[in-house]
């Protein structure tokens, strides 16, 4: 919604703040004080927000908490050019909004955190109201707000409200992990405390993470590696390794998809075979971020580990799948000859191992997957051998239109003559996926040709029928 949009209660409070930001703004260098009058408006300002905020629906509660932010700027504006009596500037507190937490809250800001942190508190108020007050709490850097939030973390049972104050709580930093930390003490606060330390991100949320490592609830162990697993601290891999061992399949997959990341940690340890596997857990989603770890890490090895789980008649379908995908993901010239090899080897045990067309369907749009110029040649290549060579049970029209699409999607000129002759199938869906992928691949030559095999007295009746039938449909 535009601020056009807003309720109109809303729109005259926050064109009132802007106003009066403009004068003080005006007036900053003319005086060291505020007026009485300038004093007042503030004050009613105030008072207009918080009846809006109390009263109003959502909508109205959604738009007056952009109001609350900009009457946050304009107190601590208004406190750093004239500080009340008995207060230091808001510089040398160094409490203005939005920067770091510490020190004394200027008085006139305080006139707006307070109520709001009372409001947080007081249980009489419905639930919606509590969620727009930690909202907006979240725009300042107060220490008090910060005490707060992490009270409401621990009292509070609703869970939009912990992952609200959970979020602003990851807007302070560093600065939040001395009081974090505690909750990982308390059985009822230990996942919150974790989950909002993974928000933070930084150095000093380590060693409080790695407490809880052998915590008893998975979910605690999962949250934590999940956690470590993006800082650079010398004692995570160690760590990481450990946890692919763990008998829960969270904190497993936690393990792997992280280690996927590390291919620093090559030269070292030989993450492929760890992660090899784990592409027979017993948890299948294990199984499938263990493929994606593989094809990010895109070391031989690893090509092979998923070409071999890829074409093994024992794999689940969902994991040769997704080891088909990783290895398009991969776009390496080992990675487009193993799907290349996958595809001849699923042709060449067709009898014993019928391939399931989903498996088949994946290898094409891998292939068509490549990005770099010289190996698009060769995925093209691959995908005009299967055309030619796959068995009539697999010469279906969704393989063939998949086909018809990579080859375009390609865009290798020597796709010419296996899309021409795509263009003449007897499946008309095939032929208008074939003229399609012509009319991107060199529209000019292939109308040319099919206008000669139409009048080509020397071809068969059918391929001149059916040209025919593809320039009326050319369009």
């Amino acid at each position: 919604m535009q601020q056009g949009d807003w309720p109109l209660a809303t729109q005259c409070v926050y064109q009132s703040v802007l106003q009066l930001d403009a004068v003080l703004r005006a007036t900053a260098v003319l005086a060291s004080t505020l007026s009485t009058a300038l004093e007042h408006d503030l004050a009613t300002l105030q008072t207009l927000a918080f009846q809006v905020l109390e009263y109003g629906d959502f909508q109205d509660r959604w738009d007056v908490a952009k109001v609350f932010s900009a009457l946050g700027g304009i107190l601590t504006h208004a406190d750093a050019i004239a500080p009340l009596s008995g207060t230091g500037s808001g510089t040398e507190s160094g409490t203005e909004s939005g920067t770091e937490s510490g020190g004394s809250v200027p008085n006139r800001l305080e006139s707006l955190i307070s109520p709001l942190i009372d409001c947080l508190q007081d249980d009489a108020h419905d639930p919606e109201l509590h969620w727009f007050v930690t909202r907006i709490l979240s725009e300042f850097r107060q220490a008090d707000v910060q005490a707060a939030l992490i009270d409401l973390l621990k009292t509070s049972d609703t869970a939009d409200l912990q992952d609200i104050a959970a979020t602003a709580l990851a807007g302070f930093g560093a600065t939040a992990v001395p009081a974090l930390t505690p909750l990982l003490e308390v059985e009822r606060t230990r996942l919150l405390a974790v989950q909002t330390l993974a928000r933070i991100r930084e150095p000093a949320c380590v060693e409080p993470l790695m407490q809880v490592l052998h915590d008893d609830d998975p979910a605690v162990r999962a949250a934590a590696i999940a956690a470590l697993g993006s800082t650079r601290d010398r004692r995570i891999p160690h760590l990481l390794i450990e946890a692919l061992q763990d008998p829960n399949a969270a904190v497993r997959q936690a393990a792997v998809t992280n280690l996927g990341f590390r291919a620093d940690l090559l030269p070292q340890v030989d993450l492929v075979v760890l992660i090899q596997s784990l592409l027979t857990d017993i948890n299948p989603t294990v199984c499938q971020q263990s493929a994606i770890a593989l094809s990010r890490l895109a070391t031989p090895t690893a090509t092979v580990a998923l070409a071999d789980t890829a074409q093994s008649p024992q794999s689940p379908l969902t994991l040769q799948i997704e080891c088909v995908r990783a290895l398009g993901w991969m776009s390496t010239r080992p990675a487009i000859t193993a799907l290349h090899s996958v595809l001849h080897h699923l042709l060449a045990n067709w009898t014993t191992y019928p391939a399931p067309a989903d498996v088949v369907l994946e290898l094409i749009k891998a292939l068509g997957r490549t990005k770099s110029a010289e190996l698009q040649h060769h995925a093209t290549l691959h995908l005009i051998a299967y055309l030619q060579s796959c068995p009539p049970l697999l010469q279906t029209p969704a393989i063939k239109q998949a086909i018809a699409l990579e080859l375009a999607t390609l865009g290798d000129p020597s796709a010419l003559d296996a899309l021409l002759h795509l263009a003449t199938d007897s499946e008309l869906s095939v032929k208008l996926h074939a003229i399609a992928a012509l009319k991107h691949l060199n529209p000019t030559q292939a109308h040319q040709q099919l206008t000669a095999w139409a009048a080509d007295e020397s071809k068969s009746d059918a391929i001149r029928q059916a040209a025919a039938i593809a320039l009326q449909e050319w369009g």
